[in-house]
């Protein structure tokens, strides 16, 4: 039928402008925008948080107690952290240019009785469309005239083409693969089923293991802090001491405490990794991602277009009457239309092309339509004689079809069907009979690798499920086909997926949008991290909710603008490769961590005992400066630091962290403290040179304890990065010069120096083989 024919068989006139004006202005046009902040609020935004407004709070401090370096060093940190954190995030949306609102299209509308073509987001309820072959549906609406079959993958995760006929409901998101119709707009822009799984999208978001671990480590710390200030107002209040000149040690506390570098550590490490996975073709989006794959322990996999090909393939052929597979692809190739778009009619041909068949001449062909489902070849054979061949679905075998073998054929449709195949059967027609020639059935493909990855993934222990919105049956097939085992949840039934065994199950079946989204969410509120792997519209607000959300390469742009990651080559394995660089970003941090509870630990019970004790702080407050600077300069390259990974999904422990930085803690004050109060007693060093002393054994232990907590075998394999390496030499260089030669402090002798190292690098041996390996 002509476009002309089906536009004049609709007596409508369409909407007039004055209609056109009113709906516009109720729902507004038909479009989807996303909103990016821009950079200077991004930067803002970083700088607006609990643990920044302890350090401005500090800062503005430091500001009226005429420290300026101090404050100025302060704000420094801060700006670099968040400018630093906010290009990183500003660098990967720039790499990923994608689409930010939907894709403007040229539609067929009916307006004041003509046909015209408009822009898809000129459109508006009420609008007549006509729809045809390859075209996207840009809003929900309601079929009119005509029939189509509609590939709803991209939204609702059906690999299948859907049949719409008169009175069908068809959303926007769906390619039309066979057919036409003229369709009225039910629902455009943000009040479409796309419209609201963008919303979805938007409004869901995975929460930040980062920010949870930053406010623990200042909440622990801070206690620390509150518990040591305690002690010195009473013994102030106790010696009638003047609370004023305990004031700057408070505020210098502050700043001790505070992880002012941590964000940034974290970005470096994040990027480190994200450069060396773009090598790889994998795209991050989402630097937070890397850390959150070291902990993944469930990953969610979409079926259609991420395990499986979007397209379906010719699996099995059942000839009948002592015809060969050959001769049935003969007769295939004679009802195949190869001009059609859609996934059968591809399948067809490529099987029949792959066999190398002969060609029928004088053929005439009536090409499948959805009103009457089969496609028709007319043969006229040698002899003169006409054969008609009809290709297409079950509901061809009617009584007047004869069978060959009645038990088998019933017996072969069942099972095919169960498994979420598509059934076809050709049958032959002449003036003498009408029999059943053969049994076709089309299968979705397995992507490549797809069996390899989830192997490999679940070595490093993640629980993989396959997440679907086709039926249970197919669901089943693709699981075994690709390794997973276990019952399929079917998201219609009564029972509550609360009560689906995640652990013993292979995936769930019959999933909208808004179900993957609720599922995710579930998970993470029983405590597991949850990864998302998935291609289509309907995976974005999973995508976007999951800790860590992957889109493949052939993924839709909402798909990929949802995503963390986005894999830029048609490999599942390269997930595994996520996956470690998580867990390197992970053993990273956990020696970030650790070092900086135990030398903040250090350092402020150490300064206070000192105090108590002798009436003058063992280091002088400008020196306390210096350490942090120096501990940070390292603690900011820990993130190209060399690793050895873990096998398993890692989880932030902090309270055992606690006790193995609290042990670490504990042997540096208490031999820092002996040793203090060895120099005070025994020698004649002032009170500068003492704070020179202790200086050096504050920095070569914090130094050492970052070699210490790194995570390595008993040899101390692998070794640090070139970086830190250079870093911690750097560091201890410096610090040298300035208690050798007297800058910024009291210059001491070379035993005194040499001594203290010697003194520190046992100490750190002796912890590094009581410990053992960072867990």
């Amino acid at each position: 039928m002509a476009v002309s024919q089906l536009e004049q068989q609709y007596f409508g006139s369409g909407l007039d402008p004055t209609a056109v004006a009113a709906q516009r202005q109720r729902l507004g046009q038909n479009k989807l925008a996303f909103h990016e902040p821009t950079f200077g609020h991004g930067v803002l935004m970083r700088l607006w948080n609990p643990t920044a407004w302890l350090l401005e709070a500090a800062m503005i401090c430091e500001f009226v107690l005429g420290k300026q370096v101090q404050a100025i060093f302060v704000l420094a940190l801060l700006l670099f952290s968040a400018i630093d954190g906010e290009i990183m995030a500003t660098k990967a949306k720039r790499e990923l240019q994608l689409v930010r609102e939907q894709v403007q299209l040229q539609v067929r509308t009916l307006r004041q009785g003509s046909w015209q073509w408009l822009d898809a987001q000129d459109l508006v309820c009420g609008d007549i469309v006509h729809v045809r072959v390859g075209d996207v549906l840009t809003a929900d609406a309601k079929v009119l005239l005509g029939g189509m079959n509609l590939d709803e993958a991209a939204l609702t995760g059906e690999s299948q083409p859907q049949e719409k006929a008169k009175g069908a409901v068809v959303f926007a998101g769906s390619v039309v693969r066979q057919g036409e119709a003229i369709v009225e707009l039910t629902a455009v822009g943000t009040q479409s089923r796309y419209g609201k799984t963008i919303d979805l999208i938007k409004t869901s978001e995975a929460p930040g293991h980062l920010q949870k671990l930053l406010l623990q480590v200042v909440r622990y710390l801070a206690a620390l802090d509150a518990f040591l200030a305690v002690l010195l107002l009473f013994n102030a209040h106790w010696e009638h001491l003047s609370l004023g000149q305990l004031f700057p040690f408070l505020v210098i506390l502050i700043i001790a405490t505070i992880p002012i570098s941590m964000p940034a550590s974290f970005t470096v490490a994040n990027a480190v990794e994200a450069k060396q996975l773009a090598q790889q073709h994998i795209l991050v989006t989402g630097l937070t991602a890397i850390q959150e794959a070291a902990a993944l322990d469930i990953l969610l996999v979409d079926k259609t277009g991420t395990l499986t090909k979007a397209e379906l393939s010719l699996r099995s052929v059942v000839p009948f009457y002592d015809f060969k597979q050959q001769d049935v692809l003969t007769a295939v190739a004679a009802t195949t239309d190869y001009g059609a778009n859609d996934q059968v009619s591809r399948a067809l041909i490529k099987a029949v092309l792959a066999a190398e068949v002969p060609v029928w001449p004088q053929v005439e062909l009536q090409p499948f339509a959805p009103d009457h489902r089969y496609a028709q070849a007319d043969v006229t054979g040698a002899d003169g004689q006409r054969v008609s061949y009809l290709l297409g679905s079950t509901t061809l075998l009617n009584p007047a079809v004869e069978l060959a073998k009645p038990a088998l054929v019933t017996q072969t449709i069942s099972t095919w069907s169960q498994a979420g195949s598509t059934v076809l059967v050709l049958i032959e027609h002449s003036s003498t009979h009408t029999r059943l020639l053969a049994l076709l059935e089309l299968a979705s493909t397995i992507a490549p690798g797809s069996v390899a990855a989830l192997e490999e993934l679940q070595q490093q222990g993640l629980k993989i499920l396959m997440v679907t919105g086709d039926t249970p049956a197919t669901a089943r097939t693709i699981a075994r086909q690709v390794g997973l085992t276990g019952p399929i949840f079917d998201q219609h039934d009564a029972a509550t997926l609360a009560d689906f065994d995640w652990q013993k199950g292979a995936g769930v079946a019959n999933m909208l949008p808004e179900d993957k989204l609720s599922l995710v969410k579930m998970l993470q509120q029983q405590g597991h991290t949850v990864g998302m792997l998935g291609d289509g519209v309907n995976d974005g607000p999973a995508l976007k909710q999951a800790n860590v959300g992957i889109a493949v390469s052939t993924a839709t742009a909402i798909a990929k603008k949802s995503a963390s990651v986005v894999l830029t080559e048609d490999r599942l394995t390269d997930v595994s490769a996520i996956v470690a660089s998580g867990h390197r970003v992970y053993q990273r941090m956990l020696t970030w961590t650790l070092t900086k509870l135990s030398r903040t630990a250090q350092l402020a019970t150490l300064l206070t005992l000192g105090y108590l004790l002798t009436g003058f702080f063992p280091v002088s407050l400008n020196l306390i400066v210096f350490i942090v600077i120096m501990n940070d300069l390292v603690t900011l390259v820990l993130g190209t630091d060399h690793t050895r990974p873990n096998s398993l999904p890692e989880q932030w422990d902090l309270r055992r962290l606690l006790g193995r930085a609290g042990k670490l803690a504990f042997v540096w004050v208490a031999e820092g403290l002996i040793f203090f109060m060895l120099l005070w007693q025994r020698t004649g060093l002032s009170e500068p040179q003492l704070s020179s002393v202790m200086f050096l054994f504050l920095i070569s232990s914090a130094l050492l304890t970052i070699l210490i907590t790194r995570r390595t075998d008993q040899r101390w394999h692998p070794g640090p990065s070139r970086a830190v390496l250079e870093m911690i030499c750097l560091d201890l260089i410096a610090t040298i010069l300035m208690v050798s030669c007297g800058w910024f402090t009291a210059a001491i002798t070379w035993p005194y120096i040499i001594s203290t190292l010697i003194l520190a690098l046992v100490t750190a041996i002796a912890l590094k083989y009581s410990l053992g390996t960072v867990a």
